[in-house]
């Protein structure tokens, strides 16, 4: 992954970081100066809300039902991320439900 996405300035801020694991981790590999790899065992939940994430924001205008239960499962496993119920709002205000 790239040292940016790590950094989280495409994220959140701080611990809201999803892959904050990964800001002390040292990586065991660096392929082209631009991608670090990392191997051990790491948390990755709140990267898999980010992908759940991503989905409702793709289905919203064509299944807002499905963007639900997306952004549902985002904010199980993340309850804290403001995208997670964000998106959960969003999908909640498309389905006329506020």
């Amino acid at each position: 992954m790239s040292d940016l996405t790590i950094s989280g300035i495409e994220w959140e801020p701080g611990a809201l970081n999803p892959y904050r694991a990964f800001v002390e981790a040292v990586p065991s590999d660096n392929i082209a100066g631009a991608l670090l790899v990392y191997q051990g065992k790491f948390d990755l939940r709140d990267v898999v809300a980010v992908a759940h994430i991503a989905r409702a924001n793709n289905l919203l205008g064509d299944r807002p039902a499905e963007a639900l239960a997306e952004a549902r499962a985002a904010v199980a496993l993340t309850p804290t991320s403001v995208r997670a119920h964000l998106g959960m709002g969003r999908a909640l205000v498309a389905l006329g439900r506020k």
